[in-house]
């Protein structure tokens, strides 16, 4: 009886498709001004409805977290070993990586909520944008223990956050409030 668990796993339509469809993704957020600015001067301002123009954000930023969800979901094309990562740090040890740093995150983000107060290092260091987003996949695999779906989950986050929203706002932290 032959083991095939998933027939095509990891069918691309070409080869490193995953690898563009990231490296895109790291690209219309380094470049979230001029693709923002660009879409709001061709598309978003030309619309009157203002309701209509907020879920075409959302549903523009998410093109291609649906597309790679597409190819998950049907292939698992997007999993650690067809990204190649399984391939240098194996299952076991990346699991326990991904689960150590999101349960730093965690508790680090329940200490912030309870008035907490982090160290200034730890500030710098939460405020750039690579740290956000390891700490934002590995608190979501923490939860979910599925690492694609926490790819997503993060990838999804920082669309949203910087192709779907005019600017961002900084949220005073909990503990800046209560003690400030």
């Amino acid at each position: 009886m032959e083991n095939k668990l998933i027939e095509n796993y990891g069918y691309v339509p070409f080869p490193y498709f995953q690898h563009i469809m990231l490296l895109l993704i790291v690209i219309l957020v380094i470049l979230r001004n001029p693709v923002y600015n660009f879409l709001d001067k061709y598309l978003y301002k030309r619309l009157q409805n203002v309701l209509i123009v907020k879920y075409l954000k959302i549903f523009i930023a998410l093109i291609p977290v649906i597309i790679m969800f597409y190819y998950d979901i049907k292939y698992s094309s997007f999993s650690m070993k067809n990204l190649g990562i399984t391939t240098y740090i194996p299952n076991e040890m990346l699991n326990s990586i991904l689960r150590l740093l999101g349960s730093y995150y965690i508790v680090q983000s329940t200490g912030l909520s309870l008035g907490v107060l982090i160290g200034d290092t730890q500030n710098i260091l939460n405020k750039e944008l690579t740290v956000q987003f390891i700490l934002f996949f590995t608190a979501a695999f923490a939860y979910t223990n599925n690492r694609s779906e926490s790819l997503f989950a993060a990838i999804t986050y920082f669309l949203i956050k910087y192709l779907a929203c005019e600017k961002t706002t900084e949220i005073t932290p909990y503990n800046e409030m209560l003690f400030n």
